[in-house]
């Protein structure tokens, strides 16, 4: 498997980490208890940051290359890339009501959770589809030749802090990506702990 590949399936590894703080804290708003604004901040500031710079512009320029290679799977890559599109507009509406709670004039209340399970949700979806369908096809059309122009025109996690022209306000998106992660091991951590208390 190419690097670039395994980087977009790392991505996603990551990104479900966050989308399972964004979708605790809309669970907490729910249950009448209060959800955590910072990091939910840190989450959105994250999704809004490193997925529009590095990863879905890497993920373009795969299903370019299958659209060359395959003409057949235009339908399929196409459908891709305008999820990536939309995913901009979910995104917007939660971080509205994120902002809107920062500057005081609200809570994160019943929008917030609205919002983010339905961001959460389609997010969920896009990265089974992109998993099932995309990856294995480009696995299997791409060649070698197609995986090292890709590699030397696209930029993942990996070396984000070695590059010169990354924006000083996504500087530290790999260091939100570890705190969110934090936060999430230790949700994973107190529900196991919960639910080996309650089959006792």
């Amino acid at each position: 498997m190419s690097e670039l590949l395994m980087g977009l399936y790392a991505d996603h590894a990551n990104f479900a980490k966050v989308l399972n703080v964004i979708e605790s804290q809309a669970e907490a708003v729910v249950a009448g208890e209060t959800p955590n604004l910072d990091v939910v901040v840190k989450a959105v500031t994250y999704l809004g940051g490193y997925p529009a710079l590095f990863h879905h512009p890497a993920e373009d320029a795969i299903c370019q290359c299958l659209k060359k290679a395959r003409p057949a799977l235009c339908g399929t890559v196409d459908s891709i890339m305008a999820e990536h599109v939309e995913v901009a507009v979910r995104l917007a509406a939660l971080r509205r009501t994120v902002e809107s709670a920062l500057a005081g004039s609200t809570t994160l209340g019943a929008e917030f959770a609205e919002a983010a399970f339905a961001f959460a949700d389609a997010e969920w979806k896009h990265m089974e589809k992109e998993g099932t369908l995309l990856f294995p096809a480009a696995r299997a059309v791409l060649s070698a030749k197609d995986w090292r122009w890709l590699q030397e025109r696209t930029t993942l996690d990996r070396d984000l802090h070695q590059r010169s022209d990354v924006p000083k306000e996504i500087e530290h998106l790999h260091d939100l990506m570890v705190e969110c992660r934090s936060f999430d091991d230790r949700r994973i951590q107190r529900r196991a702990l919960e639910a080996a208390q309650s089959s006792k």
